[in-house]
Order: C-alpha cells, then structure tokens, then sequence
C-alpha cells in the first residue's frame, strides 16, 4: 500500500478514512439499487472509491472515464466513439464472452479481442448498448455496474442521458449506474432531476458525498504516508501543509510526493507543491472558463480569490469592471460558479472552494 500516489487507488486496503463512504456503495450496490451518485470537489477520492469498491466486490462492470472532455462544449463523435471503444475493450479483456454481443451492435466492429466504434454511429450507440449489456447480464444472472466517471461532461455530447437512464430505471433491471461528479450542480442540471418534466424526476438515486479531511485526520495521513517512505517530518510542517491545502487528500498526496521526491518535508517542499499545483489547477481553470464563456466568471473568480465576499461586494466588483451588474445576472453568475464546484457559499460568504485554485487564480493573468 502506498499513501502517497498521483493516481487513483483501486484497493480498498489503500483507501484512508474512507469507511463510511465505502459502506455506502457496497450497500447501494447489493441492495441492487439503480442510480449512485458520488460527489465531492476534485481530489477527494471519488475515483479511488468507485474503482476499489467495484474491484473488492467483483461485479462486472463498464466504467467510462469522461475526464477527457473538459473544457468541450461539444464531444465530436470521433472522441465519444474512443471513450466507448476504451470502456469496452476494458471490459471485454475480463468477460471475453461478451465479444458475440458486441458483433450484434450497429457501428461495433469486432477485431480479434478487441472493438472498434464507428465515430457516426456513436452517439446513436448507447441506448442499444444498454439493452444488449441488460440481456447479457440477465442470461449470467448477475447484474453489471454502468459506471460514468465526471458524468456532467456528458452534457456536450447531445445524447439525451436522463431519458436513457429513466429507461434503464424502468425498464432494465440488470444494470446498475454509478456516476461521479466534481461539479455536483451541474451533474443534477444534466440530469434533469429536479425538473418535474424530466423523465428522471421523482426517480429514487443514491448519493454519496465526499469531504475534506479534519485537521486532525490529515496530520494522520501525511505522517503515515511519510513513515511509509521512511521521511522524518516535524510536526510543524505537517501542521503548516494541512493549513495551506485544507484537507484535500488528492493535494496532500502529491505534498507527500514532492517531499519524497526532495528528501525534506518543509517550507521548501511545501512551496514546491503550491508552485507545482497551481499550473495544474490553472489549466483546469482555463478550460472551465473556456467553457462557459464569459470574461464576468474570472473577474469573480480573481476577486473571490484575494476574500471571501457577500453577493453586494461581487455585484460591486462587477460594476467597477463592468460598468453595469443587473442582480438577476449577478445571481446566476455566482449560481454557475457554485454548481461548477469552483465556488462555495458559506454563512452568506461566497469563497474559492479548492485553496490551490485560489493560488492559481491569483496567478492568472
């Protein structure tokens, strides 16, 4: 087992202080429940959880890593058509009997052990896909996991989603849906499941939420990870790198690496990881901006960078840049941001959900 690691872990004994999470997705998932979501801001764990649970239990499972779409208002069909080829193949190197199914589909074709998805076919492709996986798992007689990771990027993809899953909930009582999302607002957007109109509304769906570690716990992970890499540390460090990263473990892991990787664990290293970090989170910043295409998002985001602020004080900063801030714009601006995961509203203080994004935000230019 390792703490320490820039990958997700798929070994429930490499997870930390994630017990009750995992004791909710083992029981949603053999009590056979049909839609789970798992949210929680980015680095938390939402992938580890996913991939070690569904490892531990065995279940068949399709599990599609949608990370690859940020930043795309719309998924060409060539790019959907590698996620479902990649979704497949991987399923198929464990249940190569799955292979006659596939040479049934429309836009599958089937080459030695693996599959190739037509790029024109594939946005057409999945609501016969479902039916086949359905049929397949009920002749083995057990169910099998459809697995949609960051699900909410799914929306530039114009494939009707929450149609297709209020169809599986009905009517396909074989498959099961776990979907994770950073961006918890904009996944319930997606799907539609508070619109009394949507297929999906009044639909039961678990929901798992992820949180930062405490202060206390976090001390503990960093302490463990660096006596597991033979790294003396001084209290102090671990104190001042749980102050500035805020108990996202995806953050502490990659301080433990950068402290590894130096030999020292103090401000040095501490730095290094902040420097290192924040490119990253200014890259996932730049193409979420991209995205939702408005200079208004980063004059907030930069503002809310420096402090907290009450929604007056955003509208001001608005004016001052803008010359004008209706309220009703003011409002859905911030409702985005907070929908996005990037913002968080707090005792009426609007706030940089993530301590890297604040760095990295007050690094933008």
């Amino acid at each position: 087992m390792m703490l320490f690691s820039d990958r997700p872990k798929t070994n429930l004994s490499e997870l930390y202080n994630m017990e009750k999470e995992v004791k909710a997705l083992v029981n949603a998932l053999e009590k056979g429940s049909a839609i789970v979501l798992i949210l929680g801001l980015r680095r938390l764990g939402k992938t580890s959880l996913l991939r070690s649970v569904l490892n531990s239990l065995g279940k068949p499972s399709l599990i599609f890593d949608l990370r690859s779409f940020e930043g795309l208002k719309h998924i060409p069909g060539v790019r959907l058509a590698t996620l479902l080829e990649e979704g497949l193949n991987a399923f198929i190197s464990k249940q190569e009997g799955f292979l006659k199914v596939l040479k049934k589909i429309k836009g599958v074709e089937v080459i030695g052990l693996r599959v190739s998805v037509a790029a024109g076919k594939s946005r057409n492709l999945l609501p016969e896909l479902l039916e086949k996986v359905n049929d397949w798992a009920r002749e083995k007689g057990e169910k099998v996991v459809m697995a949609f990771d960051e699900a909410q990027l799914l929306s530039g993809s114009r494939i009707d989603f929450s149609t297709l899953l209020a169809h599986a909930y009905d009517y396909l009582d074989y498959l099961q849906f776990v979907l994770t999302g950073s961006e918890a607002g904009l996944l319930y957007d997606f799907l539609k499941m508070e619109d009394p109109e949507s297929p999906l509304y009044g639909r039961y769906v678990e929901e798992i939420h992820l949180n930062r570690l405490n202060a206390e716990r976090s001390i503990e992970f960093l302490r463990l990870g660096f006596k597991e890499a033979g790294l003396e540390v001084k209290q102090e460090d671990l104190e001042n790198a749980v102050e500035k990263l805020d108990g996202i473990i995806g953050w502490l892991s990659y301080y433990g690496l950068v402290s590894v990787s130096m030999g020292e664990a103090g401000e040095k290293a501490l730095e290094a990881t902040i420097n290192k970090a924040s490119k990253i989170a200014e890259l996932e910043i730049s193409r979420l901006l991209k995205k939702l295409n408005s200079d208004k998002y980063i004059t907030i985001l930069k503002a809310l960078s420096t402090s907290p602020l009450q929604w007056a004080e955003v509208k001001n900063v608005l004016i001052a840049k803008h010359g004008v801030a209706y309220d009703r714009n003011v409002s859905n601006l911030l409702s985005k941001l907070v929908k996005t995961g990037l913002v968080e509203k707090e005792n009426g203080l609007y706030k940089i959900a993530d301590p890297i994004y604040r760095y990295a935000l007050r690094r933008m230019r």
